[in-house]
């Protein structure tokens, strides 16, 4: 596959200098020091992506050691860890070479500092016994009883390593951990969603629009905005689970390190919406514009264009990227049969407001907060 381009540059509130060296251009994709050393993108993609499956493999078999016993591993809380630590795996391999380090050994190293930083440490005897589970079956794990248990000459060699090599991620990396992730971002835009949807329009109010739009509400493909009963099924905690799930798939590509953490949670919000609602991604766009300010981005409704603003042009291009890379099978390849085509020909589109937005959607709907930019509230 190419890199994605990126037609038009989009503005959002200015990054920090320490956040700019993060953002690249797709362009920047094509010049990695693996692509010096001769290997190509795709390789490089799934090299990556076999990494952050290795972490995610890895943490779910540190969750055991944990005591006392955590929440499900699989919860929102504690996977800051994991998400922070996939960013800074793509951040690493922008400037080093997949070549020099195997997916097997960044993984458990990443994973170890991004647990640090999101200030919720694991210990690194418990993440080297995962590797020795995962990676070499049958060799003994290290649980000292006292202190005059020896360390198994296997648990050594991997700690020798993963110090080894955490000392040039560190370099790497600039020693910048901080990672602003776009879970907490969308998880806070959303409060509140299910008080805001707006009700079913009339039989006459949608064959109006039918009309503006040149289509007809008979049928099984009849709909207001896409939805047969004209309000979303894309419930606050809908949107949560599947936006948790999609986000992150959205991991295992190169988006953390192509846009900043807004731009993606919006680009999800929308491809949320329009697979849940069964309708056109542009479409879920206009409705998800509604909400634009809850991103912190300049993205508004407008009846003509779906979506206008500033960012709208950076929220487009993630999406493509991120259909794109599922395209190409570094995302979920299975999402794609839930994306529903662009209408082509007859009338411009009339896009329509779909939600009363009122106060309500500043409260939002009880429950756990996660963490906020990858740390516990």
């Amino acid at each position: 596959m190419t890199a994605p381009t990126r037609p038009a540059a989009a503005v959002m509130r200015p990054l920090r200098p320490a956040e700019q060296q993060w953002v690249f251009d797709p362009a920047m994709l094509e010049r990695t020091p693996s692509r010096a050393d001769g290997i190509s993108l795709e390789e490089e993609l799934e090299r990556r992506k076999e990494a952050i499956v290795f972490m995610r493999s890895l943490w779910l078999r540190v969750a055991q050691y944990i005591k006392p016993p955590r929440e499900d591993p699989e919860s929102y809380l504690f996977k800051g860890p994991l998400t922070a630590a996939a960013t800074l795996v793509h951040r690493f391999f922008m400037r080093r070479s997949v070549k020099d380090f195997e997916p097997k050994l960044i993984a458990p190293t990443i994973l170890f500092l991004a647990s640090k930083v999101e200030e919720d440490p694991m210990r690194l005897r418990h993440i080297i016994n995962a590797c020795l589970q995962k990676f070499e079956p049958g060799s003994p794990i290290w649980e000292p009883q006292g202190d005059n248990d020896i360390q198994p000459l296997e648990h050594r060699r991997w700690e020798k390593e993963l110090l080894a090599i955490e000392e040039v991620a560190l370099e790497a990396l600039c020693f910048d951990m901080i990672v602003e992730q776009p879970w907490p971002i969308l998880w806070q835009a959303v409060k509140g969603l299910n008080t805001v949807w707006d009700e079913p329009e009339s039989s006459a109010a949608a064959e109006a629009r039918a009309a503006a739009n040149g289509s007809s509400t008979q049928g099984d493909d009849a709909s207001a905005n896409g939805d047969p009963k004209g309000k979303s099924r894309a419930t606050e905690a809908v949107v949560c689970e599947l936006g948790w799930a999609m986000l992150n798939e959205g991991y295992l590509s190169p988006l953390p390190v192509l846009h900043p953490a807004p731009i993606i949670a919006f680009a999800v919000f929308a491809l949320v919406l329009a697979m849940v609602d069964e309708v056109p991604v542009s479409t879920a766009t206009a409705t998800a514009a509604e909400l634009g300010d809850k991103f912190g981005l300049d993205i508004q409704f407008d009846e003509a264009e779906g979506a206008k603003g500033t960012d709208v042009a950076a929220v487009k291009d993630a999406v493509r990227q991120y259909i794109e890379y599922c395209d190409a099978g570094i995302i979920d390849k299975g999402l794609l049969q839930y994306i529903v085509s662009e209408p082509t020909g007859g009338k411009p589109q009339v896009y329509h407001r779909r939600l009363k937005l009122t106060s309500a959607v500043n409260g939002g709907a009880s429950g756990t907060s996660p963490t906020a930019n990858g740390r516990k509230k």
